[in-house]
């Protein structure tokens, strides 16, 4: 795989990992759906920046804690998972900040006009999901937000917006690539 069809999975697996629709129980985009795309790209990523590479077992293991967590809402089953969900969190930040960095280092070093987006963006979603992780943990948070549903919304309106901004900007990146291979393919000729 190169790196062009490897930023088109990711870009789609980015798609599974945020949208959640649901038919009765089955999400029909499941984010471990997503790892997977994202976890078969890391090898053309890791070719331009090999720290990519550090990223398959932590994509495996969300792949595999999504996936158990899918199966068990088929079945109407919602165990306690806290710790697991605690520790699948901390992991999800390092999985996404690690990933973006790549992607906006190899875009970086080829010029793209993507790569300062990539690193913005990048820094605000870690910095989001950090604060919505630590929510729980704060009592009077949780109460403070539970009681003002505008700050509720405007954090969930917010995290949705951070989170298109991130694929379209993927999608965005690869059509740039395109561009770029076909007028190295049109100068070769």
């Amino acid at each position: 795989m190169n790196y062009l069809s490897a930023i088109g999975k990711i870009s789609w697996g980015y798609i599974f990992i945020y949208i959640s629709l649901n038919l009765g129980t089955i999400n029909i985009f499941p984010a471990w759906a997503g790892f997977l795309l994202i976890y078969l790209s890391l090898d053309a990523v890791a070719e331009m920046q090999p720290s990519a590479k550090l990223l398959k077992p932590f994509a495996l293991l969300l792949l595999a804690e999504d996936l158990a967590e899918w199966v068990l809402n088929i079945f109407s089953m919602t165990p306690d998972l806290y710790w697991i969900d605690v520790f699948a969190n901390v992991i999800i930040l390092y999985f996404h900040f690690q990933l973006l960095t790549n992607l906006a280092n190899i875009a970086e070093g080829q010029g793209s006009q993507y790569a300062e987006r990539l690193k913005k963006l990048r820094s605000v979603q870690t910095v989001f999901m950090t604060v919505i992780a630590l929510i729980p943990v704060s009592k009077r948070a949780a109460i403070t937000l539970a009681k003002s549903g505008l700050v509720v919304f405007g954090i969930g309106l917010f995290g949705v917006i951070v989170m298109l901004v991130i694929c379209v900007t993927l999608f965005q990146y690869k059509r740039e690539l395109r561009g770029m291979e076909q007028n190295a393919s049109l100068a070769a000729e």
